[in-house]
């Protein structure tokens, strides 16, 4: 089931509007209010190589980060995955790009590293299995309060 077409353009809309780094007040924000996320499209990784992808609007999948990324909610309304944070958000750079990271434990106590970044100017959450390194990469965009 895709989203209506209102719910489509407002997305498409705070898409386009958002900024195109991630900056030390994004931790700030984070730290002080939960943040949700509509996940645009997801691609699954093994060994750095696409496995399988989404198409844009295909799936309901929504992302919660609640403040100070203590619980991260993503799923839909009927099948959600809850990871517990087990570290503090951190701000760090990479080629001159701001990011935002921290630990989290899925309910089988896996350990992931979670991040949001921009690639090429859009949002990206980053969920990366440290046992196997496997990634689960969503395109997304932030939805207001």
């Amino acid at each position: 089931m895709k989203p209506n077409p209102q719910f489509t353009q407002m997305i498409v809309k705070l898409f386009e509007q958002r900024k195109k780094t991630i900056t030390p007040e994004d931790l700030t924000k984070h730290n002080s209010r939960s943040i949700s996320f509509y996940s645009l499209s997801k691609g699954n990784f093994v060994n750095d190589c696409l496995v399988n992808k989404t198409e844009l609007f295909s799936d309901q999948i929504m992302i919660e980060i609640q403040q100070g990324c203590r619980i991260t909610i993503i799923g839909t309304p009927s099948a959600q995955t809850v990871y517990t944070g087990i570290n503090a958000m951190k701000y760090d750079t990479f080629n001159n790009q701001g990011y935002l990271y921290w630990q989290a434990t899925d309910q089988g106590g896996v350990t992931y590293l979670i991040a949001i970044l921009m690639v090429s100017g859009a949002p990206q959450i980053k969920l990366t299995n440290l046992i196997n390194e496997s990634q689960i990469v969503h395109n997304v965009c932030e939805l207001p309060r």
